[in-house]
């Protein structure tokens, strides 16, 4: 054996020899762990990144928020977790850790960056928003938590605010509510919760103020026409409400307990932990109001009301590829508005509203990715709602059970995906009582619609993106109107001109079925209502309509602010809508009709968000020109006011404190039947200190004491028998709240 050989021989001798004698020194590797999540709310980030100096390895979080690394040396090591929009945390790790250490827990601040990706589940494919050609709009955690602050008990303010987007109240003593998109009625705004629909019907005005926000991981907000995935009723546009699902770590326990000067409290508690293959959410919540009358005009702006809400779900994990979650609503409610004197047990004749409610739903959705580019999707809902409304010499009761199946999949690579799927609805509703001889009777009548869609999404390259779809409907309906077919084609694209740059354009068709609930029934308590099809034939009411927009992002000051704007033109033309007539023959009875002619929305909407720092601006506006034409007559679609504005100013330190102020502006616009509102503004002020997992807020709504009540009498005719206006601006005028939330 030469020199060499020798002396490579005794190389190896020696560094097996120094192996043995330090193992934990000499070649030992050991694998890191991390678990990565949001401060402010514990949310996961998925893709966040980890560095580690000096071995320069690093990795990746997934879908659960945890990031694995092999093979470090074990030597000191600096790690340095980074995900966009969050303050960089950085630790040292002494290795080897001890046996049986957990994986590291890691909690980022969030910072003044505004440009972080947000995976929206709306458009099936779980891509971000800033890469879909559909313009989505996205609520995140951060504005869900600090409208929580400003009403906890419903999400009514939180879609109140956002540009495009207005609540309309329909009742002037009992304030039922219901969401308009564009300036078009409630009826054409489909609401959804994790993509399952709960809150239509015969619910939808007390919908959205029977929804808390403790739960929501965010909202997602498609304006125009949804039809292709979702189906009929989504003309005016789309709501999808996500909820918070467990993560691994520690568990989560979000209280809230609020109180306001109008005599309300609201108590809500949220909690979720994730452990190994089981997972669980739990909420619960009570809310409590006494009758308010702001103006001293006799009736109730706020009425009496008690409702509790408990909403269990568990999550089962039997693999990696695969998901499954069940989930109870249960909702109770009493609502009692009307005669001031009636409600505190004063005199018995003054005219009042009740509403008894009450809902039970169930939700099981499975998912399993069978490749990584297959997933299959099974969801079903079923949903109980039973609602009581009593008003003086009316009684009308009934019960909507409404059930959702629905098989899906999403397949193929990224640069061409599709997504199909079948599903069936039903829509069953049952009248429970005799009614007096003006009451609607016979009001009975079951819904079958069957639905197939598909949807592609192509992306030729990093800047070009389309999306196509066709949703096929066939409705078969219990009462006489013949069974229709919808066929409804829609296409999306979107054009990145520049990185900060970017357009989108998108048309489709849309479609809702004849239907008992409108706001005007509603509004008239349901009283002399007709059967559906008895009086006049009905048929689908249609629709199409599209939208452009150009979006332009960028930041500044060398990361630490950002700019972004976003300016919308949208038109929607609805031919032959139905209408809720009197009956010319039989004074006090309605009919459901589509007189001949149109409705058409049109206009322009304007997004700015400027963050620095620690201090975000977020402003819109809105331009509605909504026109009605009925029989050769054209007149302007009821309160749609043409000019609506907002801002928002926000001083927040992340987990620290938060000082805001916002502002509502509303220009005059027209009613049915009456003479046109005023125009209006007001103000809002909103301030929360962080003491560790405790939060202290105030909030002073309306600071401007705005309301109808100062403008005009709210009601025409006698107290005891009112003929109530049209409500376009607050009854409630102005309320403080304020409250504690705490969070583990």
């Amino acid at each position: 054996m030469g020199r060499r050989g020798k002396i490579g021989i005794a190389c190896l001798c020696f560094t097996f020899w120094l192996a043995y004698l330090f193992p934990s020194s000499c070649f030992a590797q050991s694998t890191l762990t991390f678990r990565i999540r949001s401060e402010a709310d514990r949310s996961i980030l998925a893709g966040a990144t980890v560095y580690l100096k000096p071995s320069g390895l690093g990795g990746v979080a997934d879908s659960t928020g945890t990031a694995t690394i092999p093979g470090v040396p074990n030597s000191e090591q600096e790690a340095t977790i980074s995900y966009l929009g969050f303050e960089p945390a950085r630790l040292r790790i002494k290795l080897p850790r001890p046996s049986g250490a957990k994986p590291l827990e890691i909690e980022l601040e969030p910072s003044g960056e505004s440009l972080e990706e947000v995976i929206i589940s709306t458009t099936r494919a779980g891509r971000s928003v800033r890469d879909i050609p559909t313009r989505l709009e996205v609520l995140d955690a951060e504005e869900l938590d600090e409208k929580a602050s400003m009403r906890p008990g419903d999400i009514q303010m939180l879609l109140n605010e956002s540009t495009g987007i207005n609540s309309q109240q329909t009742s002037a003593v009992s304030a039922t509510a219901n969401i308009r998109i564009q300036g078009l009625d409630g009826r054409y705004t489909q609401m959804l919760k994790d993509g399952l629909p709960l809150y239509q019907g015969f619910a939808s005005g007390l919908a959205i103020l029977q929804i808390p926000p403790l739960d929501l991981k965010q909202v997602e907000v498609i304006k125009g026409s949804a039809s292709t995935l979702y189906g009929g009723g989504a003309i005016a546009g789309l709501v999808n409400l996500v909820s918070r699902t467990p993560g691994e770590g520690k568990p989560v326990l979000d209280a809230l307990l609020n109180g306001t000067t109008a005599r309300g409290a609201d108590v809500a508690v949220f909690s979720s932990a994730r452990r190994g293959k089981l997972g669980y959410t739990i909420l619960g919540t009570y809310n409590h109001a006494s009758a308010f009358d702001p103006s001293g005009q006799g009736f109730s702006a706020i009425p009496e009301t008690r409702r509790v809400l408990l909403n269990p779900k568990v999550f089962f994990y039997p693999t990696t590829r695969t998901t499954v979650w069940a989930g109870i609503n249960g909702t109770v409610e009493s609502r009692y508005g009307g005669d001031m004197n009636r409600i505190r047990g004063g005199s018995p004749d003054g005219y009042f509203e009740r509403n008894d409610t009450w809902r039970g739903s169930t939700q099981l959705v499975a998912q399993h990715r069978i490749s990584d580019s297959l997933v299959l999707t099974a969801k079903n809902s079923v949903n109980v709602f039973d609602r009581r409304l009593q008003t003086p010499g009316q009684d009308f009761a009934g019960r909507q059970t409404s059930t959702f199946s629905e098989l899906s999949f999403v397949a193929g690579p990224k640069r061409l995906e599709w997504v199909a799927g079948i599903n069936l609805w039903t829509d069953q509703f049952a009248q429970r009582n005799p009614a007096p001889p003006l009451s609607g009777s016979g009001l009975g009548n079951t819904i079958l619609t069957y639905g197939a869609f598909v949807q592609n999404t192509f992306r030729p390259n990093e800047r070009l993106a389309f999306e196509t779809g066709l949703r096929l409907d066939y409705v078969n309906s219990s009462f006489p109107v013949r069974s229709q077919g919808a066929v409804l084609p829609r296409a999306s694209a979107l054009y990145r001109l520049t990185d900060n740059l970017t357009a989108r354009a998108t048309a489709g068709f849309g479609y809702r079925s004849p239907s008992l609930y409108s706001e005007d029934a509603e509004g008239a308590g349901f009283a002399g209502l007709q059967p559906l099809g008895t009086t006049a034939s009905l048929s689908l009411e249609r629709s199409y309509g599209g939208g452009a927009d150009v979006g332009y992002s960028t930041s500044f000051a060398d990361g630490e602010g950002s700019l972004s704007i976003n300016q919308l033109a949208f038109y929607t033309w609805l031919e032959r809508p139905s209408q809720l007539l009197a009956n010319a023959t039989e004074p006090g009875l309605l009919y459901y009709a589509n007189p001949e002619g149109y409705l058409r929305s049109r206009g322009l909407e304007t997004n700015l968000n400027i963050r620095f720092e620690q201090l975000r601006f977020v402003a819109g506006y809105t331009y509605t020109d909504a026109i009605r034409q009925q029989n050769g007559v054209l007149l302007r679609q009821p309160l749609a006011a043409p000019h609506r504005g907002n801002a928002v100013l926000l001083y927040e330190k992340a987990g620290k404190f938060r000082i805001g102020l916002e502002v509502l502006l509303v220009s005059s616009q027209t009613r049915q039947n009456d003479m046109a509102g005023k125009a209006y503004y007001e103000l809002g002020f909103l301030a929360e200190k962080r003491f560790g997992p405790l939060s202290v807020f105030v909030n002073c709504e309306n600071l401007t004491d705005t309301r109808q009540t100062r403008f005009e009498q709210i009601y025409m005719g006698q107290k005891l028998a009112p003929s109530f206006r049209q409500i376009y601006a607050p009854l409630d005028g102005r309320i403080v709240n304020g409250g504690v939330k705490y969070r583990l």
